[in-house]
């Protein structure tokens, strides 16, 4: 069971908390790109475009570039670390606005250094 804990207690950490951020501090008719459109499109109430294609027909079947979302979308939460091809645009587009993370000694889920720490990105103006 300490598992189980350890394995939620990340979860809350990074995506719901997240979620609930995104909830509290971005308009209601954002549109926000993610890499993981589950607890965060959950709790986040927004329209929610996952990178990975999870729910998006167009990203799964490559019938649109994920760059397209980068233009088109006004907030990122993501690990960024997933995504280093798009270091560039983030850092030219967009401006951190909140970080979520776990120290690496109690995410257990698996030895992924790069997810531990999501943060919210807000396009420039």
């Amino acid at each position: 069971m300490p598992g189980f804990i350890a394995y939620s207690r990340a979860i809350y950490l990074i995506n719901m908390k997240a979620g609930v951020w995104i909830n509290e501090h971005v308009p209601s008719d954002a549109k926000i790109v993610v890499n993981d459109a589950g607890a965060i499109r959950y709790f986040g109430k927004r329209h929610t475009v996952d990178l990975l294609g999870l729910n998006n027909k167009e990203i799964a079947f490559h019938q649109k570039q994920l760059t397209d979302y980068f233009n088109e979308l006004d907030w990122l939460t993501i690990f960024s670390s997933w995504f280093p091809q798009f270091a560039e645009i983030i850092h030219k587009r967009f401006t951190s606005q909140e970080i979520f993370q776990i120290p690496q000694e109690e995410y257990t889920i698996c030895h992924c250094p790069g997810q531990k720490k999501k943060i919210v990105f807000k396009k420039k103006e």
